[in-house]
């Protein structure tokens, strides 16, 4: 297995450890791999065999696998967390946390290995699923892309069970006769049950030939790119339908807008804000390249939302991370009006990066793709006259929407209508009326050269509107 921590941070408390020790878990143990996989069965792969994947795991167990560590830095943040005499309001304690990781390189994976173990085709099948669809590892921050594959980092550390060395570590690891009710116990189930340790496991020592945790140079931060994504998972007790999804996607805007003034001295950027100077008339006084913020949803293929963004082109102040981290519910309105299609719900980190870590569905692999798809409708800008082709009047504004972030020279050569509907979308914001919506349209654009992505273009953009997909 190799594990690629996309997110460049690994972070796992170790078993027996507080959160307070500033122990991180590294590398992860096979307790926790094996928990993950049954997990995801559980969670993402309900068509899975879950005796097939049990079946998997009890062959892992039957031996103590090799691991082959990248270099990694330790490091920690602290946050001052209020405790539980807030709720009362009548003490404004805090508690001191520490948050404990190790950074990883993406590009430099975890190798876990069991070399005498052999799965048959179908096990194997199913082992690989199960690592597709794993998100995080650790932490939930902990982002990762886990694979099958063998190993072939030169510079990397090897750790054998039972060997010695300077540096050792305990890991915790299950046993050939764990059972299905000992895999699936959650802490604090069994520690009602008197259990300092997972019953079904065994602590197995691990020795490390060179320090435990590789001292690397660390980068120069003029050479990182400035993160431009933010990702949120989607949490309510109904599904949000994507045809209503602006109602949040403006909601979540002013929520953390609100958190940045008070972060940020009411000295919040406009490339977060969108509130450019216009001149007395109204009109915008410059060309802004629509490199600001972009609030933007992603649904499943039953059109139910799960996902919401932050895309901001011209990148993230490091300044406003400190809100945009925090999680925040998306209410109705304080006298309690909400409109029809609107869902309350909650946003929850999920990752902070480039488009193409954290928005990977939104930006073409390799060099790019030429052609792209809608995947939220069009939606024009211009006033349709009467004496005005509709259909020519749609190609002009798509070409010129395109001109207006385009700098490289590449043009748009074909526009088509595509398969899909706008009717159904709600396309005016939250305090404007019906007689407010904009015409949309589904479409299939195609470019001179490949383009990246993402790409958002037409009226009610930051909102959503006007985003597309590459073809595959």
């Amino acid at each position: 297995m190799a594990f690629r921590f996309i997110g460049g941070m690994y972070a796992a408390t170790a078993w027996n450890s507080s959160a307070n020790s500033g122990t991180v878990e590294w590398p992860p143990s096979p307790w926790r791999i094996s928990r993950a996989l049954l997990a995801v069965a559980h969670d993402k792969l309900p068509e899975q065999d879950l005796d097939t994947v049990r079946s998997v795991l009890s062959e892992l167990a039957s031996e103590h696998p090799t691991y082959l560590v990248p270099p990694a830095i330790p490091w920690h943040s602290r946050h001052y967390l209020p405790d539980l005499d807030h709720r009362s309001g009548e003490t404004r304690r805090t508690t001191m946390t520490m948050n404990s990781m190790v950074s990883v390189r993406p590009d430099q994976p975890l190798h876990v290995t069991w070399p005498n173990v052999e799965l048959d085709e179908g096990k194997t099948a199913c082992l690989a699923r199960c690592l597709g669809k794993l998100s995080y590892l650790g932490r939930a921050e902990s982002l990762v892309e886990a694979v099958l594959e063998p190993p072939s980092a030169d510079n990397h550390q090897e750790l054998a069970p039972g060997a010695f060395g300077p540096r050792l570590t305990r890991l915790l690891c299950p046993t050939v006769d764990t059972t299905t009710e000992q895999w699936e116990i959650t802490p604090d189930a069994m520690r009602k049950q008197g259990f300092l340790t997972p019953a079904g496991t065994e602590w197995v020592t691990y020795g490390a030939p060179a320090e435990e945790v590789r001292r690397v140079t660390p980068t120069r931060r003029s050479t990182v790119p400035e993160p431009t994504v933010v990702r949120w998972g989607w949490r309510s007790r109904a599904p949000l339908k994507a045809r209503n999804a602006i109602l949040v996607t403006e909601r979540l805007r002013g929520r953390y807008l609100s958190k940045l003034q008070k972060v940020m001295n009411h000295e919040v950027p406009t490339t977060l804000t969108g509130h450019f100077p216009r001149s007395v008339d109204g009109q915008q006084l410059s060309r802004t390249g629509h490199g600001h913020a972009h609030w933007l949803w992603l649904a499943d293929q039953h059109g139910v939302v799960t996902d919401l963004a932050l895309w901001v082109p011209d990148g993230i102040p490091a300044a406003a991370f400190s809100a945009l981290a925090e999680a925040t519910s998306v209410r109705r309105a304080a006298d309690g009006y909400a409109p029809k299609g609107f869902v309350e719900g909650s946003a929850q980190l999920v990752g902070v990066g480039q488009p193409d870590q954290i928005l990977p569905e939104l930006v073409a692999s390799g060099g790019g793709a030429s052609t792209w798809t809608s995947e939220t409708p069009f939606l024009r800008t211009r006033h349709l006259k009467r004496s005005r082709d509709p259909w020519a009047v749609l190609k002009d504004d798509v070409r010129t929407e395109w001109t207006y972030r385009e700098t490289s020279g590449t043009e748009i050569v074909a526009i088509e209508q595509a398969d899909g509907t706008a009717r159904e979308f709600r396309r005016y914001r939250w305090k404007e009326s019906m007689a407010d919506r904009r015409d949309g349209v589904n479409l299939r654009i195609t470019f001179s050269a490949p383009v990246r992505g993402p790409l958002s273009l037409g009226a009610l953009s930051h909102f959503g509107f006007g985003l597309f997909r590459p073809e595959s």
